[in-house]
């Protein structure tokens, strides 16, 4: 199973959301085999990879690079010795973007209820408008409200929906925006990392709660 995280927004907390899926993925299905590959200049995922297996942290979690030559090769190649290849894609309209969604079996794709990021979203759709009739005609589309600020804000969930395509999928949950997402990072952890005293079951549970509707939801398509 393949699925690209992205967006043409820059911020909107791909990267996270990658390395806490994937984190997740081992948890919720340990017997599986989870790759995480990062797509993105920044390299924001592989630098994470690098502190968590200087602190020795477990349970390993594979992250590879994935450049834009070879794309459909490698991913083909990873296929084979992976369950689920998580691929984390830079934040602009560019040609790696483009590929990737070309080759995933589905795509999520975080957003915060902020107006800008609502525009961007639109652009992505145009760019997922064209691989759909081009390129990859079974590609599904998952949209994730993420870094959510306060609770009340939960209110503008379904005028923010409105306008978009049919074939977008809203997930169920959402994960609000939380200081601790942020400062595990430059540790090599997640918020699964965290000890009793300093732990968020909270954004445990939202993450947790978004892979349990994803993963089933990609597979029943499989099996038609």
């Amino acid at each position: 199973m393949r699925v690209a995280i992205a967006s043409t927004k820059g911020g909107v907390g791909k990267s996270t959301v990658s390395m806490h899926f994937a984190h997740a993925l081992k948890l919720l299905y340990p017997d599986k085999r989870t790759l995480l590959m990062d797509a993105d200049p920044q390299a924001s995922c592989l630098n994470w990879s690098k502190w968590r297996a200087e602190a020795e942290l477990k349970p390993f979690i594979e992250v590879q690079p994935l450049f834009e030559k070879g794309l459909k090769t490698i991913l083909g190649e990873k296929e084979k010795a992976f369950d689920f290849i998580l691929i984390d894609v830079g934040g602009s309209d560019n040609p790696s973007l483009r590929r990737t969604l070309a080759y995933v079996d589905a795509v999520v794709i975080p957003t915060s209820l902020d107006q800008a990021e609502r525009i961007h979203t639109f652009d992505m759709m145009d760019i997922i408008d064209e691989a759909l009739a081009e390129f990859n005609e079974n590609l599904q589309v998952f949209m994730l409200f993420n870094r959510i600020k306060i609770t009340k804000e939960r209110g503008h969930i379904e005028e923010f929906k409105q306008g978009f395509p049919t074939y977008v999928h809203w997930l169920g949950g959402f994960i609000m925006q939380r200081v601790k997402f942020s400062r595990v990072y430059g540790q090599g952890q997640t918020v699964f990392d965290l000890e009793e005293k300093e732990a968020d079951k909270k954004a445990e549970e939202e993450v947790l709660t978004v892979l349990k509707q994803l993963i089933p939801l990609i597979e029943a398509t499989h099996e038609r």
